[in-house]
């Protein structure tokens, strides 16, 4: 009964999380389509959410923070952020206190989402990544219904979505703290400390292996191609192809039919699934943009909009799965990706590039060539990188073990060791760990070691506690998870 209640719960906290993030991110989207926003406010906003998203990156780079703390701020920022506007709207606009405004708007949307993320990525790969497609596609479903509403609604529901968004994220958290976790959930806190950095160098995670450099180009090239080519067709005075109701039917549709293909294929989705999906449908997208644009067909940029709403949960999935297998690095992963992400989309940089020359078919077809160009560039580092390391880059391919005595030792072995580094297990309670593993009882461990039987068990509900698990079978799943990562070769 007990175990089926730790179920019921789970699922409720990942279901109460799905619609957060739908309706914290639909609140944040529609400030593009609120007319009575000043466009350069709405940059700052999403200047302070990149520069928030890369902070909390640099500060909680290898250890998690204080769960409720970061609410706090969440919560904060947030009242902040709608008490000025009430007061703006009373008392009439004022550069000053707007500006401000926008700041601690950004703050509390990039807190808010990574800590929906986090409640999400404790969850076991396909949970996680189910939840993540679930919570674009209704994301996408909420935000395309404002696409018929009129200016003074989108104010309403801009501010009742992020209300609602928040509150459940809180009530996430709080029903997430409740009792003891399932056999494939992690808690929220594992009471990690602050790595010293002569001990630990986290930004070597990013950028040592060359799937996880890839998605980095790929966070960056993405937004940007879909931002720029944004603001370019906006810039003719007519509709962009973007963001009309058929396109935002279309990506509805795309969201539904990788869903579908995320349940098929559950676990085995990897950085090939995310780089070859996005890519043909960009580059299909680019290649008919200037014909289509030009003839003022409605499916003008469908490719370009399928491809980045595909795009956003397929990073999400592959960033809350490697944070459940390495949760002390979680808001390192989210932090730098979603920065990425941010600081390169096209509306930020666009206008500063474009200037304000009207768009025309000449300069749509240019810019829509360049970034196929782009595009098949990296394709080709990419397998020419392949082939010179020699290893497949998506997920559980086969690495290079040449290196000297690198892979000598039994993964499970290795697992072990990174469990005890990383949770900062003492060599006896390691040992412990060990013998229990291999399936001995309290007092033949005792035996063993020479120690009594409660002394094991006080080592083990250390390990416990230390781990945020509550039973064997969960430490020997972790570990499996923390050799498919670290060592993804010897599996």
């Amino acid at each position: 009964m007990e175990d089926c209640a730790r179920k019921r719960r789970a699922r409720a906290v990942l279901s109460i999380a799905v619609a957060a993030f739908a309706l914290l991110s639909v609140g944040i989207w529609t400030a593009r389509r609120d007319a009575g926003l000043d466009g350069n406010l709405l940059y700052v906003a999403r200047v302070s959410q990149l520069m928030t998203y890369f902070a909390i990156a640099f500060m909680f780079r290898s250890h998690l923070p204080s769960i409720k703390r970061l609410l706090a701020v969440s919560y904060g920022a947030a009242l902040v952020h709608m008490a000025a506007q009430a007061a703006l709207g009373a008392f009439g606009g004022a550069p000053g206190p707007a500006f401000a405004s926008n700041v601690v708007s950004g703050i509390a949307n990039a807190v808010g989402i990574l800590l929906i993320m986090h409640v999400i990525s404790s969850y076991d790969a396909r949970r996680s990544s189910l939840a993540v497609m679930a919570a674009y596609l209704l994301a996408e479903v909420l935000f395309a219904a404002t696409s018929v509403m009129s200016a003074e609604a989108i104010v309403v529901v801009q501010y009742a979505f992020k209300l609602c968004g928040f509150a459940l994220l809180g009530l996430a958290i709080a029903f997430k703290g409740e009792g003891a976790a399932t056999e494939n959930e992690h808690p929220l806190q594992y009471g990690m400390l602050t790595v010293r950095q002569r001990d630990e160098k986290p930004l070597r995670l990013l950028v040592n292996e060359a799937d996880w450099v890839f998605q980095i180009i790929v966070a960056a090239l993405i937004p940007f191609v879909f931002g720029f080519t944004s603001q370019l067709l906006s810039q003719a005075g007519r509709s962009d192809g973007l963001h009309d109701p058929v396109n935002e039917a279309a990506a509805i549709v795309a969201l539904i039919a990788l869903f579908a293909f995320c349940l098929a294929r559950g676990t085995r989705m990897g950085f090939d699934d995310l780089f070859l999906i996005v890519v043909s449908l960009y580059a299909t997208g680019l290649m008919l943009l200037p014909t289509l644009w030009e003839a003022g067909s409605p499916f003008a940029g469908t490719f370009i909009k399928c491809g980045d709403v595909v795009y956003f949960p397929l990073l999400w999935m592959l960033l809350v799965r490697k944070a459940f297998a390495d949760p002390r690095h979680t808001y390192l992963y989210f932090g730098v990706f979603s920065g990425f992400a941010n600081v390169t989309y096209g509306r930020l940089v666009g206008p500063l590039a474009l200037g304000p020359t009207p768009s025309d078919t000449g300069t749509v077809a240019f810019w829509a060539l360049v970034f196929l160009w782009l595009l098949v560039l990296i394709c080709v580092t990419l397998f020419a990188l392949q082939r010179a390391r020699g290893v497949a880059l998506p997920d559980g391919a086969e690495g290079d073990v040449s290196a000297e005595g690198e892979f000598d030792r039994e993964p499970f072995a290795e697992g072990v060791d990174v469990l005890a580094e990383w949770y900062r297990l003492s060599p006896r309670e390691r040992e412990v760990l060990v013998e229990v593993l291999h399936g001995y009882s309290m007092p033949n461990v005792g035996k063993k070691l020479f120690i009594s039987p409660e002394t094991v068990r006080t080592h083990m509900r250390n390990i416990y506690r230390k781990t945020g698990v509550s039973n064997k079978q969960a430490l020997v799943r972790m570990i499996d998870a923390l050799v498919d990562e670290v060592r993804p070769s010897l599996k």
